[in-house]
């Protein structure tokens, strides 16, 4: 198992290391927005995660006392468990 390991970090070593110096470089403003992100991924394409996340930056979602529901199902894109995400985020917020 450890060999099968270590071939496969091997194999992708350098994406792992570009990804690595990708995270690095986002600006602390934008932290909270990463969390955003991983909160809304699980069971939802990237795409539209990012446009929720999106739409969510757009509208000031961590400054203002919006609901974020509205953002997270939308027309534009659609996302599993979006009620139970919606809630999640504004525990963030507390």
């Amino acid at each position: 198992m450890h060999a099968e390991l270590t071939e496969l970090y091997l194999e992708r070593k350098d994406k792992i290391i570009q990804r690595l110096k990708e995270f690095r470089s986002v600006s602390p403003d934008e932290y909270f927005f990463e969390m955003v992100y991983c909160l809304l991924i699980p069971q939802t394409s990237a795409r539209n995660a990012e446009k929720a996340v999106n739409s969510l930056k757009q509208h000031r979602y961590h400054e203002l006392d919006i609901d974020p529901l509205p953002h997270l199902h939308s027309n534009d894109h659609y996302m599993r468990f979006h009620h139970t995400k919606a809630k999640r985020l504004n525990t963030l917020k507390k």
